[in-house]
Parts: structure tokens; sequence; C-alpha cells
């Protein structure tokens, strides 16, 4: 962008990072720049499935099928509940029984 465009543009898109791009290259082109400049975001965690799930595939044919997909997200709901209900109780919003804190089971100090 050269100063005359610049000059040419309303004062609050001179700044490019408050130019939002659209469509789908302007996502994927978001998404390279933050690569780019180091925030990682989710990618690990996608990564890591991604090759958990190419080795337990590789180790047993029938590990993506939709019948083990269906029976893996049953099993693993209860375990996400918990860790919902766990992750809002614990997220500074402490519930208070008699003084104490429910979540530790600790006497409260004033």
């Amino acid at each position: 962008m050269t100063a005359q465009d610049s000059a040419q543009l309303p004062a609050d898109l001179q700044d490019e990072r408050l130019i939002a791009s659209s469509g789908v290259s302007g996502a994927v082109s978001a998404f390279t720049a933050r690569l780019r400049s180091g925030d990682l975001g989710s990618v690990p965690v996608v990564v890591g499935l991604v090759i958990i799930w190419v080795v337990f595939q590789i180790a047993n044919s029938s590990f993506l099928s939709s019948r083990n997909l269906v029976n893996l997200t049953l099993q693993t709901t209860s375990v996400g509940v918990i860790a919902l209900g766990i992750g809002t109780a614990g997220g500074g919003h402490a519930a208070h029984v008699d003084g104490r804190d429910a979540r530790l089971g600790r006497q409260e100090r004033d």
C-alpha cells in the first residue's frame, strides 16, 4: 500500500491490521498470516489428532469406521460433560457452602 493509496482511504482503514479480508481467500490469508507471526492457535491439537488417527488406523483398519466413531463419541460424552462442569465451576466462581469452598473442601480464611 503506497502513501497515495492510504491517503485516499478513510482514517479507520489506513491501518493494515484493521482491513478485513472477505471470502475464503481472505480467511486463508489471515490464517497463514497468523501462522507466520507465530500464533499457532489450535493447529498443534489438530495435527496431533490426525497423527493419532493415522497411527490407530494403520494398527486397526476398522478404527475410522462409522460404528467405532459413534462408539468413541458415546464413551467420551460423559467425560466431556464432567470437564465442562469442572471448567465452569473452576472459572473463579467457586461454590461456597457454609464458608467452605465446595470444590476444594477447604475452610476459607478472612
